[in-house]
């Protein structure tokens, strides 16, 4: 390392969406940024919004570049060079054609050591082999070359002549425990609409004609004959679709093939299917076969590319030939006959997936940029990249949740998919009698394989009573409270968690929870400006603050907790319909329990989609504050009484008209719209146009919690306050414990693996 400056990566692609080469980027980023080394992300800003690898980089706190439109001009290798000079860029790593010829001029002229990487080559359509040529052109000239595969390696090793041989870093997949082989999909199928008796092949990938899927609707025509009840899932979107869509009609398809477009969800379509079929003409190393592997799902995949490299022919997988619909059709028709050989494949699968590990994978980049920037990377900065031998805490996600058949799934699906062991996490739904699917949903989780997902009732239906439900069930040493209906971005949240609490020794973690929902309506994004706002939620609260990190008053962000602190404590005030947990922090504070927040821990939650749900939700929350502050008179601000006021002005309007207080009353009121009209008008770049609807917005936020609040008092509901139960727990712990200063204690030897 040069002298103490920090190593600075920068990883530049020309991206549009978040594939495979998006996904194995950012999850580098996100592992691998330590003190010593911290890797940026870049992209090119070439449709109307920002490139979605940069949102979701600026979502988990990775450092961004973006650079105009990518066009092969001196403009773009300019704007880069004065870039990667501005922020102090040590090593330029670019991906593909457009980010390889820029960023190789870009290196020449900054004298930024450079490495490119080659993912792939579709040859698509005559546009992309004219930039494909270019590739291989800046490839030639590269400092260093990166490929994810050694038949790539081989190839490029011929065009570079006598420079440096290529390094081979392949993919890498987050590995869980050996999953269940033969475990019922039939609930999975359902809610994906599959017929449950079908034997499903699923193909997942971009409809562009590099990926053969014309021969595999052709296979998927002449198996019919020996698969009775053959059902192909073709997921995905790209320029083949309507070819996709004529040729499986004209086959006489149309009960047996679905193309249902991109999805989210590829994973529980992977988990219920019988084969993944993989029939592309050319190939790198792709990630749905990782997925795949990682899952157990027997494969059949076309001999190109990476893909012998990955999968040993009848042990982990079926290779056949590219273009060949009878081969492909045969290999289908064996599976089928054959359940006893997809056991085979699936179990070999998923043993060979565990050679692609994210570790091996950061070792290996860890050594190239050593390599490119002639330096040694110390041996703290690797253990903190690494997965040395350490005990992790054991975490229960705990969620309270009432009809929430919408989200549950993306929800559950986003922690099961965390990087962190599966054997010492767990989820843990607490449903309040839904009246919806929600709960046959969590159950069908809690069937497949992978980390325990445990369903418990909720009677009292409240979330303070679906939180303590949790929280009696739970079997973790911390408590991870997360809802129903949130957005989870980093894959690596659990693991910031422990480390967090490693290094800072709090009793309670806060997080950000910011509003920006992914599928925000434009109301819902301008819901999340007005609440953001110091007029629409207080100046006090750090629950939608992404930028600091330190010690707070845990009171409106406090979510996450030493599970020994329900056994000090006791649980949340079942008397709480709203703001049971500002209750439980008020209390844990006041008795000098300390709380740490930091935007790594950032979770978005899903805005009201309309005024009248909106004020709802404000009513709700007014009832709560008022129950807080008849509990805990102290917990009483000023803040907390102008809602109030704002609701008694409004409705005092007429009366006040006809009195000596007219010109009073008008002035006060003047003055709270000149407010609202002053914070609006801060807000209009940030919110566009329809920032205009801000006022309404304020008020409505205002006139529902003052309605709340003034209900509350007005009514006197004084009835008993509930119980707030203790917590004993039943479970052993297998990891000592040594006291903290507030009073809580933590695992020994906390951190990343």
């Amino acid at each position: 390392m040069r002298g103490s400056r920090q190593i600075r990566v920068l990883h530049l692609i020309a991206s549009n969406f978040v594939g495979g080469p998006e996904k194995q980027i950012l999850r580098h980023a996100q592992r691998d940024s330590c003190a010593e080394m911290e890797i940026w992300i870049g992209s090119f800003h070439d449709g109307k919004d920002k490139p979605e690898i940069l949102q979701r980089a600026e979502q988990n706190k990775l450092q961004t570049i973006e650079l105009g439109p990518g066009r092969f001009v001196p403009e773009s290798v300019f704007e880069l060079v004065r870039k990667l000079r501005e922020k102090g860029i040590s090593l330029l790593c670019t991906h593909n054609y457009k980010a390889n010829l820029i960023g190789l001029l870009a290196s020449k002229i900054s004298s930024v050591p450079h490495v490119a990487f080659l993912r792939g080559w579709t040859a698509e359509d005559f546009r992309v082999r004219i930039y494909e040529r270019l590739d291989r052109l800046a490839l030639r000239y590269a400092q260093r070359v990166a490929c994810v595969s050694g038949a790539q390696a081989k190839q490029i090793a011929r065009v570079r002549g006598g420079r440096s041989a290529p390094v081979v870093i392949p993919n890498a997949i987050t590995l869980t425990t050996q999953p269940d082989f033969e475990f019922d999909k039939c609930a999975l199928r359902r809610g994906l609409g599959i017929p449950e008796n079908a034997f499903v092949i699923g193909a997942m990938g971009r409809l562009s004609p590099e990926k053969g899927h014309r021969f595999l609707l052709n296979a998927a025509g002449i198996a019919v004959e020996q698969v009775p009840n053959l059902y192909l899932a073709v997921l995905g979107d790209g320029p083949e679709r309507q070819l996709l869509e004529a040729r499986r009609d004209r086959l006489k398809l149309e009960d047996r093939v679905t193309l249902p477009g991109f999805q989210r969800n590829v994973i529980d379509w992977m988990r219920a299917c019988d084969v993944i079929a993989n029939p592309s003409l050319t190939e790198g190393m792709p990630n749905v076969l990782l997925e795949a592997m990682s899952l157990g799902t027997p494969i059949i995949a076309t001999e190109v590319g990476g893909v012998p490299e990955m999968i040993t022919h009848r042990e982990s997988g079926i290779l056949v030939p590219p273009a060949n619909p009878a081969t492909l059709s045969e290999a289908i028709a064996e599976l089928y006959l054959r359940p006893e050989l997809r056991l085979k494949l699936a179990s070999g699968a998923w043993k060979a997936a565990q050679r692609y590990s994210q570790k091996n994978q950061s070792e290996k980049l860890r050594e190239l940029y050593a390599d490119a920037l002639g330096c040694v990377l110390s041996v703290e900065s690797r253990k903190e990249a690494s997965d040395h031998a350490v005990v992790l805490p054991r975490i229960s996600v705990v969620i309270p949740v009432r009809n929430e058949e919408k989200h549950i799934a993306g929800v559950l699906r986003a922690f099961r998919e965390q990087d962190y062991p599966a054997d010492l996490f767990e989820i843990v739904v607490a449903d309040g009698m839904s009246t919806d699917r929600t709960a046959d949903i969590v159950t069908q989780y809690a069937s497949q394989p992978g980390t325990a997902v445990r369903l418990v009732q909720n009677p009292g239906r409240l979330s303070s009573c679906g939180r303590n439900a949790g929280v009696a069930a739970a079997n973790g040493d911390i408590i991870f409270f997360s809802d129903g209906h949130c957005h989870v971005p980093s894959p690596t949240l659990l693991r910031d968690v422990a480390d967090l609490l490693a290094r800072t020794r709090a009793g309670i973690l806060c997080r950000p929870q910011p509003l920006d929902f992914t599928g925000n309506t434009p109301f819902q994004q301008l819901v999340a400006v007005a609440r953001a706002s110091w007029l629409g939620h207080g100046r006090d609260s750090t629950i939608y603050s992404t930028e600091f990190e330190g010690w707070v008053d845990p009171s409106s962000a406090g979510a996450i907790y030493q599970h020994s602190l329900f056994e000090q404590f006791g649980g949340f005030d079942e008397a709480f319909d709203a703001c049971e947990d500002v209750d439980f922090n008020h209390r844990l504070h006041r008795s000098g329990v300390k709380a740490y927040i930091s935007p790594k821990l950032t979770i978005f939650y899903e805005p009201r989609k309309s005024l009248s749900a909106l004020f709802r939700q404000m009513t709700r929350y007014g009832r709560g504050r008022a129950r807080l502050t008849r509990k805990h008179s102290e917990s009483l601000s000023l803040t907390e009484l102008v809602p109030a006021g704002v609701v008694l002005l409004l409705l005092t309007a007429l009366p006040m008209s006809f009195t000596y207080f007219a010109g009073i009353w008008a002035m006060i009121v003047g003055a709270y719209f000149a407010i609202v009209l002053t914070e609006t008008a801060r807000l209009l770049r940030q919110a566009g146009i329809r920032g205009l609807l801000l006022p309404l917005l304020f008020v409505t936020i205002h006139t529902g919690l003052g309605a709340g609040l003034i209900f509350e008092w007005a009514t006197g509901n004084r009835r008993p306050q509930a119980q707030v139960p203790s917590f004993v727990r039943s479970h052993d712990r297998s990891t000592e414990s040594l006291e903290v200063p507030d009073g809580t204690s933590a695992p020994q030897e906390i951190g990343t693996t």
